[in-house]
């Protein structure tokens, strides 16, 4: 048994981490200010009280996360916690702050009460050119404190993450792109796509990306290792596996969108120091996803 701290535990792929990691028998600590998690997302796990569960309310800018981890003495902080939005400007100090300084912050409370290690969820991204977003900036700035924390720190894995999805995604929200297709799809609603068919991500089904974050646990110190299905997805394969899962027989309405670059692709080498590998076909993450959306 580890005690882990899972950061942004009740968010979709921490609230799925949570249930794995009590599954096999590690003792949880969830912190979220529930800003973007959902307590229901734990209610399963909150409800059995043999579970070895606890849920600490907080921001991880206050000083509130250093008084949870020394009550809880975790040897692992799994650290998801995230406000950023790939996409959203509407509070760029407020995300930098979660982000950058909330990383600091939990980086020095490790140290002061002697934390293994720490995973962070980081975000596949080009290293060779400029970050493109406020979001890229800030997951790459809160990466370099993790690398420069130096002597007496916690010893640091960053998990690069492709394009997640799976059950718990709300598809209301448009950075949930495959989960907002399969309801429409589910609901009979119009199909209505940019970007074209030939559009293309690395899609990265959540059960995977938890399978990581456990590997992680105890391997990869030190490393940044890319964790995706290696391989792009078009959104004309995307459609094609939705309509199958979900049975809808329509035709997606095309909008016209700028050209987009080439899609970023994890490179699988560095996964193998962990012992992962990506092992959901689209087929059945897309078919987990719809299952769940349909209750």
């Amino acid at each position: 048994m580890t005690r882990v701290l899972v950061t942004g535990g009740a968010g979709v792929i921490g609230s799925h981490l949570v249930e794995r990691l009590l599954g096999e028998g590690h003792e949880v600590t969830v912190a979220d200010d529930l800003s973007t998690g959902r307590l229901h997302h734990l209610q399963a796990a909150r409800r059995d009280p043999d579970l070895p569960l606890s849920f600490q309310r907080l921001d991880v800018t206050s000083t509130a996360l250093e008084r949870a981890i020394a009550k809880a003495q975790p040897e692992v902080v799994l650290h998801l916690a995230s406000r950023a939005d790939p996409h959203a400007v509407d509070d760029l100090v407020r995300d930098a702050l979660v982000d950058v300084a909330g990383t600091v912050n939990l980086i020095e409370s490790c140290r002061l009460h002697e934390v293994r290690k720490i995973v962070f969820a980081g975000h596949l991204d080009d290293r060779a050119r400029p970050p493109a977003t406020h979001f890229l900036a800030g997951k790459r700035a809160a990466e370099e404190y993790l690398r420069t924390a130096g002597e007496g720190g916690p010893a640091w894995t960053v998990l690069s993450l492709a394009a997640v999805y799976g059950p718990r995604q709300d598809p209301a929200l448009p950075r949930h792109l495959v989960a907002r297709i399969a309801d429409w799809m589910i609901e009979g609603a119009p199909v209505t796509l940019a970007g074209g068919p030939d559009r293309a991500w690395d899609l990265v089904a959540i059960d995977d990306v938890v399978d990581a974050f456990v590997c992680a646990i105890d391997a990869g110190d030190g490393m940044r290792i890319e964790i995706g299905s290696g391989h792009a997805t078009t959104q004309a394969e995307l459609v094609t596996a939705l309509a199958a899962a979900t049975g809808w027989t329509g035709e997606p309405d095309w909008l016209p969108a700028e050209a987009a670059e080439p899609p970023r692709v994890a490179d699988l080498k560095r996964a193998e120091a962990i012992g992962w590998a990506p092992r959901t076909p689209l087929a059945d993450g897309v078919a987990a996803l719809a299952a769940w959306l349909r209750g």
